[in-house]
């Protein structure tokens, strides 16, 4: 039977130490963290009203028992109670290529460790999100971006062709690499589908962003019968832009009403993952 359409929504739930890492490293101010923490809570909200699940990536070190709002164990363990998927974004949103092999599988194995502790859920974690999108080199694919450092030393982090295996043997079974639009293969097709690579299914971005963009890109999914992925950050809710809450509801919404008529999955990533490689929903 042919698969219904499908739309998957990953959040980059950065918490406070990614966006101190990588939004406010030197302008620090501590209202974007209670204002991030609140957009998960009506991000749940949402979800309940509308009966919709999405994949929340998180950093670990936000897993571990530290006060708010660099903790944010109670909101991982709402996110995972109320049926969403909890994927890492690392330990600490480290700039992967800058690492050595060794520091990029201690990120991977430990945020993993204390994602599952905190929601009382062995082997659950199956996603991972990298931090800043990167690395975007992808040898085998001719794709080399400034900034991966993926020429001298090696590293796991330093490109695709590296870290996607390394994500495997970390006990990952999905991963989200990359933009489309950046792969010379995909430049031609703006619902470019998952595919299986080093023992993870890579798993798109098709969009970041919930604006008009998004729900062209969600109109052709319905067309086409295919998946889309569109990403956020929740700390986006409270910003103008592509990631307003206004936005992100109207979106959900109107997904909410084609599941309804029967035209729409909405679904999270492991279970894009597990459609791609044939297990799931049809």
């Amino acid at each position: 039977m042919t698969p219904r359409a499908a739309l998957a929504v990953v959040w980059d739930f950065d918490t406070a130490v990614g966006q101190v890492n990588a939004t406010y490293p030197y302008h620090f101010r501590p209202a974007p963290l209670e204002e991030e923490l609140a957009a998960v809570a009506e991000l749940e909200q949402v979800s309940v009203r509308l009966g919709l699940t999405m994949t929340f990536a998180t950093v670990g070190l936000a897993a571990e028992d530290l006060d708010g709002p660099f903790g944010a164990g109670d909101e991982l363990r709402n996110v995972h109670a109320a049926g969403h998927e909890v994927a890492s974004h690392s330990w600490r949103h480290e700039w992967l290529p800058h690492l050595t092999t060794q520091q990029v599988r201690r990120s991977l194995v430990r945020s993993k460790l204390a994602l599952e502790r905190r929601i009382g859920a062995p082997r659950a974690v199956e996603g991972f999100v990298p931090p800043f999108n990167r690395p975007m080199t992808w040898l085998a694919r001719g794709e080399v971006h400034p900034g991966d450092r993926w020429a001298v030393p090696p590293a796991a982090g330093a490109t695709l062709d590296s870290l996607i295996p390394t994500v495997a043997g970390a006990g990952y079974r999905w991963i989200r690499a990359g933009y489309g639009r950046r792969w010379g293969r995909a430049r031609g097709d703006r619902l470019w589908p998952p595919e299986q690579v080093g023992g993870c299914t890579n798993l798109p971005l098709h969009h970041n962003g919930f604006d008009r963009p998004a729900h062209d890109l969600l109109d052709e999914a319905l067309a086409r019968r295919r998946l889309v992925v569109l990403g956020g950050h929740p700390a986006g809710l409270f910003r103008h832009g592509e990631e307003h809450r206004d936005l992100v509801v109207g979106l959900l919404e109107a997904a909410a009403r084609r599941r309804d008529a029967g035209d729409l999955d909405v679904i999270t990533m492991g279970q894009a993952a597990a459609r791609a490689r044939g297990g799931g929903p049809r």
